[in-house]
């Protein structure tokens, strides 16, 4: 799943919020269900990717870019 905007990635970490507060409420995260586990590796996932591409950490070149820099590489 691909994050299309900021609000969007906004939305996906208020339901990780609510996720990790359910596992904590149960005592540990493997105590989510299957769906609740699958929903949250897919959430977390999802935003790791936008993350690294919109709001690299500091010292860090965003992957857009370097994605950019590869295909013009192989193109040329």
């Amino acid at each position: 799943m691909t994050i299309r905007d900021e609000k969007e990635y906004k939305d996906f970490e208020a339901r990780v919020e609510k996720l990790i507060e359910r596992g904590t409420e149960l005592g540990d995260m493997e105590l989510l269900s299957s769906e609740e586990k699958a929903e949250f590796k897919m959430l977390s996932e999802a935003l790791d990717e936008y993350g690294r591409a919109y709001h690299p950490l500091p010292g860090r070149m965003s992957t857009l870019l370097t994605d950019a820099i590869i295909f013009i590489n192989k193109e040329g």
